[in-house]
């Protein structure tokens, strides 16, 4: 997804590579070009023990939109490499498709370009990287899968990760109209049938800016991640975000200029969220290639508590919960410490155990406030760790996009399932 905070804005985009050498197509991958002697030289022996894991083809699209390979053409005993960074086009932002041959670097899981723009790929394991781009104040970060080798040779499609947003009919009726959502799909390759992963989202900050309401949100380093497992991958967006209809009505002050901070407002508004996730987690089921039985739900912030709540609700219809920083107000808010718990203690009813992951240096929940809720969840009969790891950088709150701090807990309460 492009956010605020992984927006690639088109003029830097555009600056850096409009004028690039060599951007020429010589021959061209679904729409991405690369050069005619691309090639894939067999790491140099003695070095870094990934490097044999990153040589090859790699394919994704940064912010789920602009389709990008990276090729690690060869990799020396010290780290050193060269790639080949390839780009498709994009019309929405005036760029035109075309390819770099870069010198970039190896220092144990992260392969770095940096010149004109900074590009880090991390290695979470030998068919996943989680990239993102930098130049200034522009990023944008990718999911990215491994290709076969073939790919340069035969020019096979490949698989970019990139989702398809589908409008799901459901039970849901406003004003005596059906209502129909959203999700932001992400299939695996092959016939199926496959698990399904249900996301849930968080709100937009403090409710003040509308422009965040239309935005669909979906993660595509999380999607590519769980795509490697097998899972189908539905980002689901509740009434009125997104392209999904209906009103956005989650717990608004009487005049909507904000969310509210009141019980009385934010207990009903999570009720309607949670009646969302399950007309849409019913329209999913129906969906031909997933596997019936019970789903794996995700949800950050806002979304974490739902889906915390959701499985204690509907217990067989929840095969595991990963809980992202989840919360339904701040701590900020003064019935926060009324408001939390109690949806947290919802939980208690499901039987098995969940994973929570929170991140340190959260604006919006504290470390503390948040240990108090997996408490309140615990006494209501929850089972389930609270793991608090580091962000990489910035704010503990987004703790989704680095799977360097989450990748180890979730792999591990995934092999427990």
């Amino acid at each position: 997804m492009l956010t605020k905070r992984t927006v690639l804005k088109a003029a830097a985009f555009s600056a850096v590579f409009s004028s690039a050498k060599g951007a020429a197509a010589d021959s061209s991958v679904d729409g991405v070009p690369l050069p005619a002697d691309a090639s894939i030289v067999p790491p140099s022996p003695g070095g870094s023990p990934f490097a044999q894991l990153f040589s090859g083809v790699w394919t994704g699209a940064w912010g789920g939109v602009l389709k990008h390979i990276l090729l690690v053409e060869s990799i020396a005993t010290d780290g050193t490499c060269t790639v080949v960074y390839g780009w498709g086009e994009n019309p929405r932002i005036g760029l035109k498709s075309g390819w770099l041959r870069q010198p970039a670097r190896i220092i144990d899981r992260t392969l770095t370009i940096d010149g004109n723009f900074k590009a880090t790929y991390w290695l979470g394991n030998d068919r996943f990287l989680a990239a993102r781009w930098q130049r200034g104040d522009a990023q944008a970060a990718a999911g990215m899968g491994k290709a076969e080798d073939t790919v340069l040779t035969q020019r096979i499609t490949p698989t970019w990760g990139v989702g398809e947003s589908v409008m799901l009919d459901t039970s849901l009726r406003e004003a005596g109209k059906a209502v129909r959502l959203e999700a932001m799909i992400y299939t695996p390759s092959g016939p199926g049938p496959f698990s399904l992963l249900l996301c849930n989202h968080g709100s937009t900050g403090n409710g003040t800016n509308k422009a965040l309401f239309g935005v669909t949100h979906h993660n595509s380093i999380l999607a590519r991640y769980f795509l490697g497992r097998g899972y189908k991958v539905a980002f689901l967006q509740r009434r009125g975000r997104g392209r999904s209809e209906g009103l956005y009505d989650e717990g608004f002050l009487p005049d909507r200029s904000a969310y509210g901070c009141p019980a009385p407002v934010s207990l009903p508004a999570a009720d309607r969220a949670l009646n969302d996730i399950a007309a849409g987690m019913a329209a999913l089921r129906l969906l031909p290639d997933v596997r019936h039985g019970p789903a794996l739900l995700e949800g950050q912030s806002r979304g974490g508590i739902l889906s915390v709540a959701f499985a204690g609700m509907y217990p067989d219809d929840v095969s595991g919960v990963l809980n992202v920083v989840g919360g339904w107000v701040g701590g900020g808010c003064h019935d926060a410490e009324i408001i939390n718990p109690q949806l947290f203690a919802r939980g208690g009813r499901y039987p098995n155990a969940m994973l929570w992951l929170y991140g340190l240096n959260d604006s919006f929940y504290s470390i503390n406030h948040s240990r108090a809720n997996h408490a309140a969840f615990m006494r209501a009969g929850g089972k389930g760790n609270f793991v608090a790891v580091l962000p990489i950088e910035g704010d503990g709150h987004f703790i989704q996009w680095w799977p360097q701090v989450w990748l180890g807990p979730v792999e591990n309460y995934l092999n427990g399932l």
